[in-house]
């Protein structure tokens, strides 16, 4: 890490006297010496600096501030100025200074410099880049969103000649002084673990040298790689051998004696002294950490996810036992399987938060990047909990059986079929950016809901969807139903009042939401599942907002198929059918994205349906509209109780329940606009224009 000492030296005079020891400098303080007595008397050096955080205190005044206050008390400047020096002080030239490296040097490794950092790129193998670290001023480090960590130097490894060896070092700058001395090297970040991911590298060389002290990090450092490496592979070289003072490659670099030839000269055979490496009486934490390993372990929504068969899935209890008795411990007891578990639970919870990666749709044989629109292998790397039951097909020749299916479903309707694609592709996404859900109304029986929604379900996958409708989202514990499913898709939709949707409107737009689960604690959720409800009869809707009714898309089923059609679902259950279908609908989504235009192909009938459907709902705006209601409604005043008979006939008649009447006297005024007035002591309404040409 970076030290303060070449800024502060820049600082000081001729005259100031200063000294060394640890990461402390000493020298004069100016607020309790006068200049004339630091330049012609010794005088003690009482201000202590620190190298690492840039603090001062004084042990004879007890002044103290920060590397800031230095700058302008040395400096005479004022506090801007101060603040520019320092914000110029971490610059690729001073790493190099302080690590006695050329700058051509490290700009040939990719690195490059910000707003006070310096920024150190991680290539993969092919020289890609895969992850940035950034170091700033003060010492600390970070890595840019979306980084892989890996092994620091993988592509350095192609340009390694001598297979005979290779060191393993800890922190970025060790490697590059190692690579600086033609010494082939690359380095394990300090806040990974070495992983059996990482052996691969080290196969093809017949020596793995690791560097450092006898310190616990390093001893628990060796420990990781022997469970990985064979150790009588495995060397220890020690540079405190060539100097005490120095415990890094780099600090035998900067003392002029780093090479080769010293450094292997101190090596030591792992294999003739394990005793210190022997695993602490802890067997609960081995058993723990050698299950994450295995299982490749994820901490998600307050469970356990394992990964298998390309796609992370829920790891119950009974499972992590078994894995434990038949492949890590035979002997273990009842006991230790739980608390091993409770050490897993713990220990993945403290990681960083782990959420579906929206980015990737996962198929049967590889992941979908929508950001890049290709296909790639699976990989742990990215977190997803759902995948299609479909492969992703780089071509698509024709399928006549699928095309001829839905053109007739779809009544050769090319913008329903269009609607229908897009749903299909969006619903294979863990995305909600469309924040849309849909009905499939026919208002007929035998017009194909059903058989599509058995389709759909078989793409998706049964473990991908579920069965909620909209009338059970009120109940406690029909949301968490929803949770980390793809499709919510209701085959028959009641046609029961729902009384509220609040929860059903946010699952939709993907917002966090509370859900009660049978015997646990309440958890939140971020659902992600598209809504898919078919219905003959559109149920009636307490909710007559525009909040509801915009996140509803409506796609008419006219079609009347016969009893006896021949049509055989078991054919098209087959793999290829199922592909195909898969495919046309990600390629209309990729459309839908490529446009901008988040908006289904049949929105204009969609819009045309919804407002038909809102005045059935909204029995005052429905009333209001009824053409054989208008010349008693509108352009003379109305008794207040002869517009509520009028209102209440109006629902019976139509089957509908009508509101309150002081809900619905407030509605007509702040809703509706009409003019409520007193005329000899009675109440009256008043609207002169019809309220189709005043919307």
């Amino acid at each position: 890490m970076f030290k303060y000492e070449q800024l502060i030296k820049s600082f000081l005079s001729d005259k100031d006297d200063f000294e060394i020891e640890g990461n402390t400098l000493r020298t004069v303080c100016y607020s309790c010496n006068p200049m004339s007595e630091i330049i012609h008397s010794k005088v003690p050096l009482t201000l202590n600096i620190s190298l690492e955080t840039g603090e001062c205190h004084c042990q004879s005044c007890n002044a103290q501030g920060d590397i800031i206050d230095f700058i302008m008390n040395r400096g005479d400047l004022e506090k801007e100025q101060a603040l520019d020096v320092l914000n110029n002080f971490l610059s690729l030239g001073v790493y190099a200074d302080d690590n006695k490296l050329p700058i051509e040097f490290l700009e040939q490794l990719g690195m490059t410099t910000g707003d006070n950092s310096v920024f150190i790129p991680y290539y993969n193998q092919e020289k890609q880049e895969i992850a940035i670290k950034e170091l700033t001023k003060n010492k600390g480090y970070k890595w840019k969103s979306g980084s892989k960590t890996d092994l620091y130097g993988l592509w350095k490894v192609n340009e390694f000649t001598d297979n005979s060896y290779i060191i393993l070092v800890k922190s970025e700058q060790n490697a590059q002084v190692c690579w600086n001395h033609k010494i082939q090297a690359i380095a394990l970040p300090e806040d990974i673990k070495f992983k059996k991911e990482h052996s691969p590298i080290f196969n093809n060389f017949e020596k793995v040298y690791i560097c450092g002290d006898n310190g616990l990090d390093t001893t628990t450092f060796i420990r990781q790689v022997c469970e990985v490496l064979s150790c009588n592979k495995i060397f220890r070289i020690l540079p405190s051998k060539v100097d005490e003072n120095c415990q890094t490659p780099l600090a035998l670099h900067l003392a002029d004696k780093l090479d080769y030839n010293t450094l292997i000269e101190t090596a030591e055979p792992i294999a003739t002294n394990q005793t210190e490496l022997q695993p602490s009486k802890k067997p609960h934490v081995d058993i723990g950490l050698k299950l994450i390993d295995s299982l490749k372990l994820k901490y998600y929504n307050n469970d356990i996810y394992t990964y298998k068969n390309g796609v992370y899935k829920l790891a119950d209890e009974k499972m992590l036992k078994n894995c434990i008795v038949r492949e890590i411990d035979i002997n273990a007891k009842k006991n230790l399987c739980n608390e091993s578990i409770e050490f897993v639970r713990n220990w993945l919870a403290n990681d960083n938060e782990v959420t579906v990666n929206a980015n990737y749709i996962n198929y049967l044989n590889g992941l979908y990047d929508l950001r890049n629109q290709c296909l790639i292998p699976h990989t742990p790397d990215v977190f997803t909990v759902n995948q299609v039951h479909a492969n992703c097909l780089t071509e698509l020749p024709k399928n006549e059986l699928v095309e001829n299916y839905l053109n007739k479903i779809m009544c050769n309707d090319a913008k329903r079929k269009q609607a229908l694609l897009e749903m299909i592709g969006y619903s294979q996404t863990s995305q909600t950016l469309i924040q849309q859900s849909m009905i499939w109304y026919g208002p007929t029986a035998s017009n194909g809901k059903s058989t599509l929604a058995r389709i759909l379900t078989q793409l998706i996958g049964s473990e991908n969807t579920s069965n909620v409708e909209l009338q059970q989202f009120e109940k406690r514990f029909g949301a968490h139903e929803i949770n980390q499913k793809l499709l919510n898709i209701v085959p028959e939709l009641p046609s029961k009042k729902i009384d509220d949707v609040t929860i059903f409107k946010s699952s939709v737009t993907g917002d966090t939401i509370m859900a009660d689960i049978k015997y646990r604690n309440r958890v939140k959720i971020q659902p992600y599942c598209k809504h898919i409800f078919t219905t003959n009869s559109l149920p009636q809707v307490a909710d007559t907002t525009d909040g509801f009714y915009r996140r509803l898309n409506i796609m008419l089923f006219e079609n009347k198929f016969e009893v006896n059609n021949n049509f055989d679902i078991t054919v098209f259950f087959k793999q290829e059918n199922i592909d195909y279908l898969a495919n046309i609908g990600l390629r209309a989504f990729i459309n839908m994205l490529n446009t901008n235009n988040l908006k289904f192909a049949n929105e204009e009938e969609s819009q045309q349906i919804l407002k038909e459907y809102k005045m059935s709902n909204d029995t005052i705006l429905g009333f209001l509209n009824d053409k054989e209601l208008f010349t008693s409604i509108y352009n003379y005043d109305v008794r207040t109780t002869s517009m509520w008979s009028l209102y209440r006939n109006y629902c019976i008649g139509n089957g509908l329940s009508p509101v309150k009447k002081q809900e619905f006297y407030r509605d007509l005024t702040q809703k509706y606009e009409f003019t409520k007035k007193t005329l000899n002591g009675y109440d009256y309404f008043y609207k002169y224009y019809p309220l189709e040409e005043n919307q």
